[in-house]
Order: C-alpha cells, then structure tokens, then sequence
C-alpha cells in the first residue's frame, strides 16, 4: 500500500486524469491522486443507492446501482459533484461499459439492457440482449463482451446497430 486514500471499503474505481472516482455503497468520493503517496479527498455526493461500478467519461460519471438504476453525475467540479439524472433500468445494474452515446448495463438476469445518454438529462432504453445471468460488460469497436456468471461464459454480441443487438458467440 502507497497511502491510504481514506474513503473506506470501496466498490468500483474509475481514474480519470488526476481524479479517482470510488464507489462505496450509494456514494462517489472524488480523490485528487497527484501525489500517489498523499491522496486528498475533494469532493463526495451520497444518496446513489447501492452503486457498483462507475465509469466516467466528459465529466460524468455512469454509476450502476444494481436494484436503483443507473445514474449519471455531473463531476466537472470535483468539489461539488451533483446528480444530472436517473435512470431506471430493467433489472438489477451489476455492470457498466461506454460506447459512444450508450451505456451498456448488465442487468444480471435479463442480460445487457442499451442506454442512449446523448442527452445526459434524459436517458432512453434503447434495446434488451438476452445474454444470460450477466454481471460485468465491456465495449470494443463495435462489439459487447459480458461476463455470464451462471454459464461461466463471455459472451460476444456485435452492437453495431444497438436496436437489434446479435449475439456472435458464447
């Protein structure tokens, strides 16, 4: 251990520039890391529901809170992080991955629900793959890797059109 940033038992972690954003339960703690050895809390907003992963890109954070939903938080002043707004997904948001204007969330029993966050004010469901029990996700040119925790499995859907998503292999 370098130092001990002091935001407690974390969740998820994403680093942006000299920033990490940490996920404990319902709450992003924003952490100035220019000095490894002296990390410095700046900023923290609370009431996220049970948060699981974080992903941040253009000064919002993309936060999967499992059973509430998706939110999409304006970090742009790390001291006053604020929420833009809330979206309810169909099921439990265990993961999350970006691609383009869409949030891909694993929503374990239903599998990989699409997001347009084009307008970060008001996100809208685009589509359903049916992928399995999927708890995690990534995004790679053009296509979706889910991690299955039921199968054991990654499964790969090409999501060129992200209306008619189509699983490619298992």
């Amino acid at each position: 251990i370098v130092a001990d940033a002091g935001v407690g038992p974390a969740k998820g972690i994403d680093i942006r520039g000299h920033y990490a954003y940490v996920i404990l339960e319902g709450t992003v703690t924003i952490v100035d890391i220019r000095d490894a050895n002296m990390p410095k809390i700046i900023g923290k907003l609370e009431g996220l529901g049970s948060s699981r992963q974080i992903q941040v890109r253009d000064h919002i954070a993309y936060i999967a809170a499992r059973g509430d939903g998706l939110f999409l938080v304006d970090v742009s002043d790390p001291a006053q992080p604020s929420v833009l707004s809330h979206y309810d997904t169909i099921e439990f948001a265990t993961g999350i991955a970006l691609g383009g204007n869409i949030a891909f969330l694993a929503c374990r029993l239903y599998g990989v629900e699409l997001v347009d966050i084009s307008d970060p004010h008001h996100p809208k469901h685009i589509s359903v793959t049916r992928t399995g029990v999927s708890q995690s996700v990534a995004y790679a040119d053009g296509f979706l890797y889910v991690g299955t925790w039921g199968d054991k499995v990654v499964v790969v859907v090409d999501v060129e059109d992200p209306r008619d998503p189509v699983i490619t292999d298992k």
